[in-house]
């Protein structure tokens, strides 16, 4: 059975499979709205429009507990918003949905969470959209398919750093070190997932607001000690 821990802010800190802990310490896996801006995001001036997204706070306003299920309740300020984070039991693992409801519209990149796993979740599984990254607007050349690649693989070193890996179209994936697996699978069956899997953080590929604030090679990036994981129900597409 999967196991799993609670911040003060009700985000799960910890995953425990057996008595592994999966997650990197003082990690949590998080609502995440943003993206490392790509060259079109730049030339469109997103990241100055959506700086919204990038961090905003979230503020815990109450739990709810009904036998083995938890919901925390939400107030995001910055987008006149709330969100439920809903947690409970599934097939012997955990059960997680999102929601938001916000009273004005709200420009973001994406809609989903994002994890920090230990690097040695390395080997990855999918079935979606492969082999090469895709996205909602550039996917037609990705054919649907079971696919066994590495995550290593997964990063492509554009000129200057920037969003990279993605994969549409998922029915579930998994990602295994040599002691542990981790699987994800989408129990809404009116739609699809959206990943990303990278030895880089999101905040290590952005190179700010404007795209004068840096000036970097992304052949040159080091990989971190880390698996990060983006799981989305929404990904903006590249335009």
């Amino acid at each position: 059975p999967l196991a799993y821990q609670l911040d003060s802010m009700g985000f799960i800190c910890q995953l425990y499979r057996g008595n592994e802990p999966l997650l990197k310490d003082s990690t949590s896996i998080r609502p995440c709205f943003w993206r490392a801006p790509t060259d079109n995001d730049y030339g469109a001036k997103l990241p100055e429009k959506y700086i919204s997204a990038k961090n905003p706070s979230f503020r815990l306003t109450e739990i709810q507990q009904s036998g083995d299920t938890l919901v925390c309740h939400y107030a995001i300020e910055v987008f006149d918003g709330q969100m439920w984070l809903k947690y409970y039991p599934q097939d012997g693992g955990l059960g997680v949905t999102m929601e938001m409801t916000t009273s004005k519209p709200v420009s973001v990149f994406r809609y989903g969470v994002v994890m920090t796993l230990h690097k040695e979740f390395e080997q990855l599984r999918y079935l979606g959209r492969g082999p090469h990254e895709n996205y909602p607007d550039r996917k037609s050349s990705a054919a649907r398919a079971i696919y066994d690649q590495t995550v290593t693989e997964q990063y492509f070193p554009y000129i200057r750093p920037q969003e990279t890996g993605y994969h549409t179209d998922v029915a579930w994936l998994t990602l295994s070190s040599s002691a542990n697996k981790l699987c994800i699978v989408n129990n809404q069956s009116s739609s699809l997932l959206g990943f990303s899997a990278l030895h880089y953080t999101t905040s290590s590929l952005d190179d700010g607001i404007s795209k004068q604030d840096n000036q970097r090679h992304g052949a040159l990036l080091d990989e971190q000690n880390l698996t990060e994981v983006h799981i989305d129900s929404e990904m903006m597409g590249l335009g």
